[in-house]
């Protein structure tokens, strides 16, 4: 027996049960009024009764129906799989082919980040996208400042998914992307069957309220019914909701503002000799030269950041750069210098010593249009040593000559100090030699005393006198 004759069937059965409900309801020939209400209460309650097992024998029954119905679709699955299969073969129009094609119902959604140079722009571009396309803005968000950012909800044709999505990455620099599917089929076919449950309990209560012996029982079948009826409206909410995230994708575009990275390099290199910087670059980054030799130091400055510089300016104190005047330029300019340009300055100078200099740029990002900052200004350092050596050299007549000087000054010198000490001594030993044989007749007298006591006996003999 099929689900339809089952069907036919059941509602044959109801309307039986009605048609006794309402007799019982009806019938005048009870012995007392008082039994009748009584008779008449039994008859509303079985009716509700009824309707309510009507209802979940009709939802069991659409089980039913589902399942045989998915069995017979299972006849034709090879069919549906063979035109799945012409998406990625060719053989069937891709563009065209949609999941409805193929007997599903099945909710697109996609998330995709991009990075513009301008949000508004590129939101007003996305837009146009989408508009050609069939599709409309669903929602927007917008952040504007320092940061600037765009949230946008389109809603697409599900056949225009793809190319939308295609689309939307053109329009700056694709960050991030995100697809997700949800098929929904077996819940519409669920919320489908019990809609139609509820429709004919509705019915069958309307019915009932019509034929209500007296307003007590009126107004239970009219609580009932609002109950039924409330349901049933959120059923349908239900079911509109995802036929409408069904039949239209939903893509959420978010735009965020490219950031702007401002910055510039300076390299320093250098060669010997004066040319007016015509050798710039240098072939070295060290400077290391004899004393008081000529160099000349090449300064390149790049603009490595993401907007036009204006005003670059070098100054250092060791070398006394107090501007670009000071510097002779090679080529470009530092009063303007685009993204990825270049400038080239040169010194010349003779050092004489040794020094550490410390060299500084600065410069002013502008728009490239006008000359009004837009940004706080940027700058950066590059320090070197200058190292100087004195020159080796052959000798010569001069070499000769000074060495021979020197040394007759150390000859002189040595003289002088010799003489020096000699003065002293000369001048002592003929004073000590005078009064050595001065005292010499006083010390023989002394002598000769000391013998004689000796002779006598009253004193040790003197030690011999070695005079």
């Amino acid at each position: 027996m099929t689900t339809r004759t089952k069907r036919s069937n059941h509602r044959k059965l109801r309307g039986f049960f009605l048609a006794l409900v309402l007799l019982l309801t009806a019938c005048s020939g009870l012995s007392s009024s008082e039994d009748a209400a009584d008779t008449a209460t039994d008859a509303v309650e079985d009716a509700a009764e009824v309707v309510e097992t009507s209802e979940s024998d009709d939802f069991a029954m659409e089980e039913e129906a589902m399942e045989e119905d998915a069995m017979e679709d299972s006849d034709d699955g090879a069919d549906r799989q063979s035109a799945a299969d012409g998406l990625g073969a060719g053989g069937a129009t891709g563009a065209d082919l949609t999941p409805s094609d193929l007997g599903r119902d099945i909710i697109f959604t996609a998330e995709i980040g991009v990075e513009v140079d301008d949000v508004a722009a590129s939101g007003a571009a996305a837009t146009d996208i989408i508009a050609d396309l069939g599709g409309f803005v669903f929602g927007q968000s917008t952040v504007g400042g320092a940061e600037p950012r765009s949230v946008i909800t389109f809603k697409v044709a599900p056949n225009r998914f793809s190319e939308a999505l295609e689309a939307l990455g053109t329009i700056g620099e694709l960050r991030n992307q995100s697809i997700t599917t949800d098929d929904v089929t077996e819940r519409v076919v669920d919320l489908t069957s019990r809609i139609e449950v509820a429709e004919l309990g509705v019915e069958r209560l309307r019915t009932a309220m019509e034929n209500a012996p007296d307003l007590e029982q009126f107004a239970e079948l009219e609580g009932l019914l609002l109950a039924r009826e409330s349901d049933l409206e959120v059923m349908r909410g239900q079911l509109r909701t995802i036929r409408d995230r069904v039949d239209l994708a939903t893509i959420t575009l978010t735009l965020s503002q490219d950031r702007i990275d401002n910055s510039v390099r300076l390299a320093v290199t250098v060669y010997g000799g004066h040319d007016d910087g015509v050798g710039c670059p240098g072939n070295s980054e060290n400077v290391n030269v004899p004393e008081g030799d000529p160099v000349t130091l090449c300064f390149e400055v790049t603009n490595t950041g993401d907007q036009t510089l204006r005003d670059l300016t070098i100054t250092d104190t060791v070398l006394e750069i107090g501007g670009n005047d000071d510097l002779l330029p090679v080529f470009g300019s530092l009063d303007e210098l685009a993204p990825g340009q270049s400038a080239m300055l040169a010194l010349e100078i003779a050092p004489d010593r040794a020094s550490q200099p410390r060299l500084r740029v600065t410069g002013i990002p502008t728009d490239g249009l006008t000359d009004e900052a837009v940004g706080p200004a940027v700058s950066t350092a590059a320090a070197f040593q200058i190292r100087v050596f004195e020159a080796e050299t052959d000798p010569g007549f001069r070499d000769g000559f000074d060495a021979a000087w020197d040394l007759l000054k150390g000859i002189w010198v040595t003289l002088t100090v010799l003489v020096g000490f000699l003065v002293p001594l000369l001048i002592f030993v003929p004073i000590a030699w005078i009064l050595w044989k001065a005292t010499l007749p006083a010390r023989r007298r002394l002598q000769a005393k000391r013998d004689e006591k000796a002779e006598e006996g009253t004193a040790p003999p003197p030690p011999p006198y070695a005079g």
